[in-house]
């Protein structure tokens, strides 16, 4: 389902169709989360696993939580199952 999602959106995305649901929230905090989500996964490979952020960047920032949530989470996922695959 995900997979057909995702080609949903880029279908709209070239036809200029996508609404984005933009609200407000902590990107650190949200980043924080998500770096909890994978922890267990990281420890028992021995990974490090941790959120830098700039100082600059602002405590209140509008997002959508939907497509953020994918932006996030997927390129993690696909670096933890990679490390996976390729580590002694």
């Amino acid at each position: 389902m995900a997979l057909i999602n995702d080609v949903l959106d880029l279908s709209k995305i070239e036809a200029g169709k996508l609404e984005i649901q933009p609200v407000p929230g902590d990107l650190v905090h949200t980043m924080q989360r998500t770096r909890r989500l994978f922890q267990a996964q990281g420890d028992e490979m021995g990974l490090d696993m941790m959120v830098r952020s700039d100082a600059r960047l602002p405590g209140c920032l509008s997002y959508d939580p939907v497509r953020g949530g994918a932006v996030r989470v997927q390129p993690i996922s696909n670096a933890v199952k990679m490390y996976r695959r390729w580590a002694c």
